[in-house]
C-alpha cells in the first residue's frame, strides 16, 4: 500500500491525473487485461481459423477435454474476469484448458478447493454458485442481499466439509457440503452479521481453527472456526 501510495505521489508531482481508488485501478487492468488476450493468444495456444466456431471456446481452436482436474503434473488454474468468462489454465504451461461463461450476474470471487469436486464463485447479484466443471451446469445458492466478495472452504472439527462466503452485506454464510459434496447441493447452516460495513476479505486459518474478516469498518475480527463466535477485533 506504501508504494501504491509513492507511485500515486511521483505521478501527481508530474501534473500526471491518477485514480485513487484501488478497486477502479483493477477493474481496469482487468479490462485491458481481456484486450490483450483477445488481441495475443497466449503461447501454445494457436489463433483460430478464419470462420471458426468460437461460440463456446473463445480464443481456442479446438474444444477442450471432458474433464480439466488439477493433477500433480497438470496443476490447474482458474481466474474470472469482467466479461463474463471462467477460464481454466494449465498452471504450469499457461494454456487455457476451458472455458465457462457466466451471463447472470458479474463474477465477483471464484475459488477452488482440492477438498470438493466443483468450482464456487461469487455474484454482484448475492449469489454463489457451484460449477460442474466437466458440463459447465450449475447450482445456484442463495442468502446474501449483496455482493459475495469472499468464499473459502474448510473441513469441519469431527467430520464434513463447510463453506464460508462473505461480502458487502456484511454478512458469514456457513454452508454444509459434507453430504452432498459429489453433487454440489451446499445447505445453509447459519449467516449472522460479522460487520456493519463491506466485508472485503476473509482468511481462513484451519490448522489454529480460525478464521479472519476485515472490511470498510477499518476493523478486523478474529472467529472461531467450529462455533463462530468472535474471539478478538483489532
Amino acid at each position: 500500500l506504501d508504494a501504491y501510495r509513492a507511485i500515486l505521489s511521483r505521478l501527481r508531482s508530474a501534473g500526471l491525473p491518477v485514480c485513487d481508488d484501488p478497486l477502479k485501478v483493477r477493474r481496469f487492468a482487468l479490462l485491458q487485461q481481456q484486450k490483450d488476450l483477445a488481441a495475443a493468444p497466449p503461447a501454445g495456444i494457436p489463433a483460430a481459423a478464419p470462420g471458426a466456431d468460437d461460440a463456446q471456446y473463445p480464443g481456442d481452436d479446438a474444444p477442450p477435454p471432458p474433464t480439466v482436474r488439477a493433477t500433480a503434473d497438470q496443476p490447474v488454474l482458474y481466474s474470472a474476469s469482467l466479461d463474463g468468462t471462467i477460464r481454466a489454465w494449465d498452471a504450469v504451461h499457461m494454456s487455457c484448458l476451458q472455458v465457462l461463461e457466466e451471463t447472470r450476474s458479474e463474477v465477483s470471487v471464484v475459488h477452488h478447493s482440492p477438498l470438493i469436486d466443483f468450482l464456487l464463485t461469487g455474484h454482484d447479484d448475492g449469489t454463489i454458485r457451484a460449477w460442474n466443471v466437466d458440463t459447465g451446469s450449475t447450482i445456484s445458492l442463495r442468502g446474501h442481499s449483496n455482493t459475495v466478495l469472499c468464499l473459502g472452504v474448510a473441513a469441519k472439527q469431527k467430520e464434513g466439509i463447510m463453506l464460508l462466503s462473505s461480502g458487502f452485506d456484511g454478512q458469514v454464510g456457513v454452508w454444509d457440503l459434507t453430504k452432498h459434496r459429489h453433487s454440489a447441493v451446499p445447505r445453509l447452516d447459519c449467516l449472522f452479521k460479522a460487520s456493519e460495513e463491506e466485508v472485503l476479505v476473509m482468511l481462513l486459518n484451519p490448522f489454529a481453527k480460525q478464521y479472519i474478516t476485515a472490511g470498510n469498518d477499518a476493523l478486523i475480527s478474529l472467529w472461531s472456526l467450529t462455533t463462530h463466535e468472535p474471539q478478538a477485533t483489532m
